[in-house]
């Protein structure tokens, strides 16, 4: 093949020179060319065990051939240079270019700039006027728990909030949740969460709310209803959030799953209330939290998932006649199923369904004692030493159907103290259940707008014995500005 090549070559090279030189000339070139030919041959004969060469097409052989003719170009003289030669070597050395890794770094940090000169921003407003039997002091009666009213009767403004979040640099970003009410400006969440770490974990630090079951992540205007559930309100006294640290990890399957760990400082009234010097000082962090989220494959238009969570930690409490130190412990499991109708719009449709469960228990010492109200606590009382165990737990179930486009209506059923009773010193005490139903209509003409109407009756088990009331609620919800979206 390559012979065939040389001897095109030479044709084309023979019609080449033709038309520039004499028949001398032309002679000449031949018997060069054959000489070289020869010489190719020759070498392939001795190399035939090598490696063959690639095929030479027209063209390269044309080349080739050509610039073998030619003769070697002089070296140029050190001072041999043109004008614009001695102009650009004249010119100072340039920097180096930025490496790929330096370019992502500067962008990045630019990209940061102006995120924090321009940062998310939102604002909700969350007002109701609210309505009831026994509204303001059910629910610190009620046996076996104890939380403090979540509205009054009448007009309340339950809170503004005041979101600002933004991209920090390429390693962190970050967001601060304000919440001022009627009473106090506090800060609701400020936290700070990493963008690189491997392997889907993720790191955050700072206020937040726990990931721990279904509502008690989710801020007070993402909820189906007006207020919160029995449960998580009693065991929480509203919901678990504290100071501390999660660590969580997206794992690598089909399916979404994901756990996390979070360690807090140790101060919720419900569950893990922390005195301090009162009784006995215990350096933080005093609670730690783990959670485990499921989403198996379903079909088109269903989604599906389930969790598990469980918490652990210091507790203290005054009674009227005791001061408790130890620990609290808590278990739960919450699922929820959504259904997206195809081919309809503004929820028209849809279907929610979620529950949790928790059941929590404490094992408690007395650290100090006293015989009526009007003495002062004794750590030698002769209670001293003595334990408390407390048993409680409690559910709920709720839906929601969009019977019309930006209309919905729902239905919750809360049931707490199916197991509920404390081990004393002298005996057991056994208190009772408490239950509640609500129904809710609520009307959302854009993402920016709600109006709900709310409606309830439950039966209480109180240390006044076993009381029913009724509630009523017209809640407005407004918010400005973008907002980052919700929890699954």
């Amino acid at each position: 093949m390559l012979r065939k090549t040389f001897y095109l070559s030479f044709i084309i090279l023979v019609g080449f020179t033709c038309s520039n030189a004499n028949a001398d000339d032309i002679r000449h070139e031949i018997e060069q060319l054959k000489a070289r030919i020869t010489e190719l041959e020759k070498k392939l004969a001795e190399d035939k065990d090598a490696e063959p060469e690639a095929e030479l097409s027209l063209d390269e052989a044309l080349d080739q051939a050509r610039q073998e003719q030619q003769p070697d170009e002089p070296e140029p003289d050190e001072f041999d240079y043109t004008l614009e030669e001695t102009l650009a070597q004249a010119q100072p050395e340039q920097p180096e270019p930025f490496s790929p890794g330096q370019l992502d770094f500067a962008a990045g940090s630019q990209q940061a700039m102006w995120q924090s000169m321009n940062p998310e921003i939102s604002v909700v407003f969350d007002g109701n006027f609210s309505a009831g039997d026994k509204l303001e002091d059910i629910f610190e009666n009620i046996r076996g728990f104890g939380a403090g009213p979540e509205f009054e009767k009448g007009f309340n403004l339950r809170d503004v909030e005041l979101h600002v979040a933004a991209d920090v640099d390429p390693y962190f970003t970050a967001f601060a949740t304000f919440e001022f009410n009627e009473e106090e400006a506090l800060v609701e969440e400020a936290v700070i969460r990493d963008t690189f770490l491997p392997w889907g974990l993720q790191l955050q630090a700072g206020r937040f709310l726990s990931n721990i079951g279904r509502i008690n992540v989710q801020h007070a205007h993402d909820w189906d209803f007006v207020d919160r559930p029995l449960v998580n309100r009693l065991m929480f006294d509203g919901s678990l959030d504290d100071i501390g640290a999660q660590l969580s990890w997206l794992l690598p399957t089909e399916q979404y799953a994901m756990a996390g760990i979070e360690v807090f400082q140790g101060d919720n009234d419900g569950t893990f209330n922390y005195i301090g010097d009162r009784i006995a000082d215990h350096s933080g962090p005093r609670a730690v939290t783990g959670w485990f989220k499921y989403s198996p494959d379903t079909p088109a238009n269903h989604e599906t998932q389930f969790g598990t969570f469980a918490g652990y930690g210091r507790h203290q409490e005054e009674y009227d006649l005791r001061l408790v130190d130890g620990y609290s412990t808590f278990l739960g499991f919450d699922a929820v199923y959504k259904y997206r109708r195809p081919g309809q719009h503004y929820g028209h449709g849809n279907v929610t369904f979620e529950g949790e469960y928790i059941y929590r228990w404490q094992d408690l010492d007395y650290v100090s004692a006293r015989d009526t109200t009007g003495d002062d606590f004794s750590q030698t009382h002769p209670l001293v030493g003595q334990t408390q165990e407390n048993r409680q737990d409690g559910y709920y179930l709720q839906g929601a159907y969009g019977f019309a486009p930006r209309w919905r209506a729902g239905l919750r059923w809360d049931h707490v103290g199916l197991t509920n009773h404390t081990n004393l010193h002298d005996g057991r005490d056994d208190f009772g259940e408490s239950y509640r139903a609500a129904a809710m209509v609520d009307f959302t003409p854009t993402e920016f707008s709600r109006f709900r109407v709310q409606g309830g009756r439950g039966s209480y088990d109180t240390y006044g014995g076993r009381e029913k009331a009724w509630d009523l609620f017209f809640q407005l919800i407004v918010s400005i500005g973008p907002h980052g979206a919700h929890e699954f």
